[in-house]
C-alpha cells in the first residue's frame, strides 16, 4: 500500500513514431504516450514497420537483429525479422524488417493514393506484431489506428490470449483502412 503504481509491460503497435517516420500527429501522439508510460515507470515496447525513413532516421538507435521467420499469407511467403533497440528516453523499439513490403518512399503511398498492396503491408505488419505479442506476453498490448487493427483479434484467435488486455486506439476516424476485402490476405 505505498500507493506506487504496478509496472505494467505494455507493447505498442504503431506504423508511425516520431521523429523516425510520421506522416502526421499520429506518430507525435505515440512518441508522448510512451515516453510519458515510460516516464511513470512501465516497461514500454514500441512495434512499427521499418519504414525507409525510419531505418535512415538519424533518432534511429542501434538495433540489434533478431531472427527471421516466414509469414504465409494468402498463398505469398514473406520473410521478415524484427530488429530491436532502446530508445533515449527508455522505450523499447522493436522494427518489423521486411523490404518488399516497408522500403519505400512514402510511408502509406503517393500523391493522396494509397499502394495497391496496402492490405497485404498491414495485414503482415498485424500477424508479425500479433505473433511478438504473443512471444513476450505484455500485460497491455495497444493497437494505434487501423495499420494494427487486426493484432488485438489474431491474439485471441490464433494464439488463444482471451486474457490479454487489449486497446485500439483511434486517433483519426477519416483514415480507416477501408479495402475491399479481396485485397486482405489470409
Amino acid at each position: 500500500a505505498s500507493g506506487e503504481a504496478e509496472r505494467v509491460r505494455i507493447a505498442f503497435l504503431t506504423s508511425e513514431l516520431a521523429p523516425l517516420a510520421q506522416s502526421g500527429g499520429l506518430g507525435e501522439a505515440v512518441r508522448g504516450l510512451a515516453l510519458e508510460l515510460a516516464r511513470r515507470g512501465h516497461e514500454l515496447t514500441v512495434c512499427m514497420p521499418a519504414h525507409r525513413r525510419a531505418l535512415r532516421s538519424t533518432a534511429l538507435p542501434p538495433l540489434e537483429e533478431g531472427p527471421t521467420s516466414t509469414l504465409d499469407l494468402g498463398g505469398r511467403s514473406l520473410s521478415v525479422r524484427w530488429g530491436t533497440g532502446r530508445m533515449d528516453e527508455g522505450p523499447r523499439l522493436a522494427l518489423l524488417e521486411c523490404p518488399e513490403l516497408f522500403d519505400r518512399d512514402g510511408l502509406y503511398g503517393e500523391d493522396g493514393r494509397a499502394y495497391p498492396d496496402e492490405g497485404l503491408r498491414f495485414v503482415a505488419f498485424s500477424r508479425a506484431a500479433a505473433e511478438l505479442c504473443a512471444a513476450e506476453r505484455p500485460d497491455v498490448v495497444v493497437a494505434h489506428d487501423w495499420h494494427a487493427a487486426l493484432a488485438p483479434a489474431l491474439l485471441v484467435e490464433r494464439h488463444g490470449l482471451r486474457d490479454l488486455a487489449t486497446v485500439q486506439v483511434v486517433h483519426n476516424a477519416a483514415y480507416q483502412g477501408l479495402l475491399p476485402a479481396s485485397e486482405l490476405p489470409s
